[in-house]
């Protein structure tokens, strides 16, 4: 048998069970029904495989050749010479204290619901919501400023403006002063100090909604810190962020079956345009800067700072939907419960 095959089979033979306090626990299928066996677990205990659409009691688990059938769950009559013999100290008052303490806690726990915020999440989703919206629009108005002032709206094709294949040492420029491009500059300044201030709440977030989520799940892959630590590990950033972000968002949208849940594409769209930021470190429009002339060197300035600028709008505005669906499938899962 193959590696592949022997692999394959291991991951189909792992059972997943769900404990009361919705932790997650691997078992193999034989140690599952050992546990069956020994009365640690119960018929009415839920499970999950690969293949499974959702959780289902151990008592819809097929008998494996070779074992017992699972054991209804029933309180058998002892017999009373056996409990005549026993000792009176060894035998448990039903009103002990041990039981009393787990009846308050599993009366608690299903009062306050299954799934809970660690830390709530919304007053930050907020926050980060109505900045990601003022910086869009700052960032919006930047950028029309800054084609305004290249071309002047009278190129007939706006998208050969954007892609900045339009000579900017032509004559349908309007030309920059000393005095327009300190404002320029000033107004990226402001704009990077909030660009700034968004993605240290962003990181916030994400270390927030991680923990979340593994009050949710207990099998998860990522830890609260690593999952903001990958975001400034060389190499490592490339890739490891959006299997983070990937990650919660699985969970996020069920947390009782989330391990076979696709990829999202919308998580996979904003860390391309966050990877796209790397590209555009450079200016691209190399023979603007070796210009001769003082007012093609500053037009190319505006350019590229406005391309940069466009990509960052992508990034916040997927950014914007990403934590907004999140934040909204955490309130529900907390309200309906499991």
């Amino acid at each position: 048998m193959s590696g592949d095959k022997v692999a394959a089979r291991t991951t189909m033979s792992l059972i997943y069970i769900l404990s009361e306090e919705e932790q997650q626990t691997a078992y193999e299928e034989a140690e599952v029904y050992d546990l069956l066996a020994q009365q640690v677990l119960t018929p009415e205990t839920y499970f999950w495989r690969e293949g499974m659409e959702d959780w289902r009691p151990l008592s819809e688990l097929p008998p494996m050749p070779g074992r017992a059938i699972i054991p209804s769950r029933r309180t058998e009559i002892p017999d009373t010479d056996q409990a005549m013999a026993q000792p009176q100290s060894l035998v448990e008052e039903p009103g002990s204290q041990s039981q009393n303490v787990e009846r308050a806690r599993r009366k608690k726990r299903k009062l306050a619901g299954r799934y809970y915020f660690k830390k709530n999440p919304v007053p930050l989703t907020v926050a980060l919501q109505i900045l990601m919206v003022g910086s869009l629009g700052a960032t919006v108005y930047f950028i029309y400023l800054c084609f305004d002032k290249i071309y002047g709206w009278s190129t007939p094709d706006s998208i050969t403006a954007i892609l900045g294949t339009v000579d900017v040492s032509s004559a349908n420029n309007s030309g920059v002063s000393p005095g327009d491009m300190t404002f320029f500059l000033h107004f990226i300044e402001i704009l990077l100090c909030l660009h700034l201030l968004i993605e240290i709440m962003f990181l916030t977030w994400i270390y927030i909604t991680n923990k979340n989520c593994r009050g949710f799940v207990s099998n998860m892959t990522y830890t609260p810190g690593w999952a903001v630590a990958y975001f400034f590990i060389p190499i490592v950033n490339f890739f490891r962020p959006c299997q983070v972000i990937q990650e919660i968002w699985k969970v996020s949208r069920n947390p009782r079956s989330w391990i076979g849940h696709r990829n999202s594409v919308l998580v996979g769209c904003w860390f391309a345009f966050r990877l796209s930021m790397l590209i555009l470190a450079r200016p691209f429009h190399t023979s603007y800067s070796d210009s001769d002339i003082p007012d093609v060197r500053a037009l190319g300035t505006l350019l590229y700072m406005a391309v940069v600028e466009v990509n960052v709008v992508l990034v916040e505005l997927t950014g914007l939907v990403l934590i907004s669906v999140i934040t909204w499938r955490h309130l529900k899962w907390v309200r309906q419960g499991p």
